[in-house]
């Protein structure tokens, strides 16, 4: 399989080249772009890893934070700490694959069910905000046990998906289908994993700031706050999501037009490959290491804890 979007470029005789044909020429690129790759991954792992840490920690000992919304931020968290984790691993080996062939083909799998989990989840906070501002009875009925079930229907929804990923996987490891259809169904998922949350968080966002404008019982300064606050916020969320997930797709397009063509696979994979595994992995790494602070630092319960916590810090 070439494993263009979720891990480093495989060497399976499906694409016609092997590992002798390609590691030559990226040889010469990789000991100085791997090292600054490197460098930058372990900034954002121990962004990612603090922050997220913080965002559950905060959450789970904060009686004022265990609400519906916070429990669902502090799930995200657990998923974007996993997810930074397990990329981080992605990205810093490489082409230096000293994990394996079937061992890394394997280890795809799981960056992908945490990418689910986090990218989800993302829709699971925006599901919550858009009940509560449009549906307020209902959301009455929404508990912090409630949302930890949806969680849970996200993990389980990503392990369908994940298990349907990896059988894509041991198909192409064993020669059932062939490069292009390979392409096609790698670039399926990744619009699955990607796009659809992306559009969901869209779609439910413009409905939420229209019922929002619609709502009577608040003041125009109320009114005008929330707006700000909300939109400015979820802005910052959409941006970033979609500058870390667009070169996700913009790379399987590329190599799938190259193998559309009858270009060569392994100069596809020269050509594109590496350079694009690499910067796939260090924005999505990006997105999951701040995701959650924006959720939990535009929160006005969130800015209270922080700002007792400085208080505390300056008077000791």
């Amino acid at each position: 399989m070439d494993e263009l979007t979720f891990g480093l470029p495989n060497t399976s005789s499906l694409l016609n080249y092997s590992n002798a044909t390609v590691q030559p020429a990226l040889e010469t690129i990789s000991d100085s772009l791997w090292a600054l790759i490197t460098i930058i991954s372990t900034i954002f792992l121990v962004i990612g890893v603090i922050g997220n840490t913080i965002v559950i920690i905060l959450v789970s000992t904060r009686k004022g934070l265990r609400t519906p919304t916070f429990t669902a931020i502090a799930c995200l968290s657990v998923a974007d700490l996993l997810c930074v984790c397990s990329r981080y691993v992605f990205t810093i080996n490489g082409i230096r694959n000293v994990m394996g062939y079937q061992f890394w083909n394997m280890y795809i799998t799981v960056t992908f069910y945490f990418l689910h989990g986090a990218n989800f989840h993302i829709v699971l906070i925006a599901y919550l905000r858009y009940v509560f501002i449009t549906k307020p009875l209902q959301s009455v009925k929404i508990t912090t046990k409630s949302v930890l079930k949806m969680s849970g229907g996200v993990w389980f929804a990503g392990i369908l998906t994940g298990s349907l990923y990896c059988l894509m996987i041991l198909l192409e490891m064993h020669d059932n289908i062939t490069a292009k259809d390979g392409s096609v169904l790698e670039m399926i998922f990744c619009i699955y994993v990607t796009f659809v949350p992306f559009l969901l968080i869209v779609v439910l966002h413009i409905i939420k700031i229209f019922k929002l404008n619609k709502t009577g019982h608040l003041s125009s300064g109320q009114h005008l706050s929330i707006s700000k606050k909300m939109s400015l916020m979820i802005f910052i969320i959409i941006v970033i999501y979609l500058l870390s997930t667009t070169p996700m797709l913009t790379g399987i397009i590329i190599y799938f037009l190259c193998i559309s063509i009858d270009f060569k696979p392994a100069v596809c994979h020269i050509f594109f490959s590496y350079y694009t595994v690499s910067v796939v992995s260090l924005c999505l790494l990006l997105n999951n290491a701040v995701n959650p602070l924006i959720y939990f630092f535009f929160s006005p319960p969130s800015l209270k804890v922080l700002h007792r916590i400085k208080q505390c810090c300056t008077k000791s």
